[in-house]
């Protein structure tokens, strides 16, 4: 049986056909399509014409992807930009009414688990209990997890591409515009410091396209290739990237090696909320994971809650053994 699963971004969406196999999938085919759908209209609620003409034409195209591969099942699932959408219906009515295709608006508390879902199954966390960090568009969500379960979980309204509009920061950003950021986040993230003194966790583990980002930024810096399903980043690499990336304008960031275009502008609000995370709390590791919540979708809706996958191994290094 082959499936699909379509994650409705608020900057890209994302498209994974999957062969269910047992208790695992093998991914047939992946495409992205850079919609921007939060553009012009995240921080009043509402879709932009323009917006939504990107975003019909994008699942047309999937619709077309998933046909060519007999898909049995598509799933689509909306996040912030929809979530915050009022004219989200009627961008929903018109997807239906050309592919047939129906979104599910998710909630936050929903995607986060969704997440969790996919990070579990790249990176293996045990009964370590681990911080993991979705940097979206519209939101971002932090989950406190092992392995079994989730002791804590929650979704805010800080996501990169809002972050951006909200602040519209010079190029390159000031000293004060670093403030006024760093000011506002860390009362918005006030919450997660609290629980994360609770329950201890030595991992911070990000997952989804900016920290994407800074391991391919960090690879290329090193020359090296590695596409595990989980990577260590070290912290004091990360920190030096962090510094480079405040330092640098658009165009400088555009010319680096692994950055991605579409995450060139948005990447200086994920690197500061991720920085702002590893100073609040002291991690022992910081970690990439490569499944986020379009995986987690599969596994959370294919396979079993008795289901104990086979882990994928990076060059046989183990969490538990560092």
């Amino acid at each position: 049986m082959l499936a699909a699963v379509i994650d409705l971004g608020t900057n890209i969406f994302h498209l994974l056909i999957v062969r269910l196999d047992k208790q695992q999938f093998v991914v047939e085919k992946t495409a992205k399509a850079i919609v921007k759908l939060g553009e012009n209209g995240i921080t009043t609620n509402k879709l932009h014409n323009d917006a939504i003409q990107r975003g019909l034409h994008a699942i047309i195209e999937f619709k077309q992807i998933c046909n060519e591969f007999n898909v049995s099942k598509i799933y689509a699932f909306g996040t912030a930009a929809l979530r915050r959408a009022a004219n989200a219906n009627e961008f929903m009515q018109q997807v239906i009414n050309l592919t047939g295709i129906s979104i599910e608006i998710i909630d936050g508390d929903t995607e986060a688990t969704f997440i969790w879902h996919g990070v579990k199954n790249a990176v293996k966390i045990e009964n370590q209990i681990a911080l993991i960090m979705d940097i979206g568009g519209g939101s971002t969500e932090f989950i406190l997890a092992d392995n079994n379960q989730i002791y804590w979980k929650k979704s805010f309204d800080i996501g990169a591409a809002l972050l951006l509009e909200k602040f519209k920061p010079s190029d390159p950003i000031t000293l004060e515009e670093i403030t006024a950021i760093n000011n506002f986040l860390a009362e918005e993230i006030a919450a997660v410091i609290v629980m994360c003194n609770q329950y201890k966790p030595k991992m911070l583990i990000g997952s989804s396209g900016s920290f994407d980002t800074f391991n391919d930024i960090l690879q290329a810096q090193n020359n090296t290739s590695d596409n595990s399903n989980f990577n260590f980043l070290e912290i004091n690499a990360y920190y030096n990237l962090h510094a480079l990336l405040l330092q640098s304008t658009l165009s400088e960031r555009l010319t680096m090696p692994g950055m991605i275009p579409i995450r060139a502008d948005m990447i200086v609000m994920a690197t500061l909320l991720t920085k702002l995370v590893l100073e609040k709390w002291p991690f022992s590791y910081l970690i990439r994971s490569a499944f986020a919540l379009k995986e987690g979708i599969v596994y959370s809706s294919f396979f079993t809650t008795h289901h104990q996958p086979n882990y994928p191994t990076q060059h046989g290094k183990n969490i538990s053994n560092r």
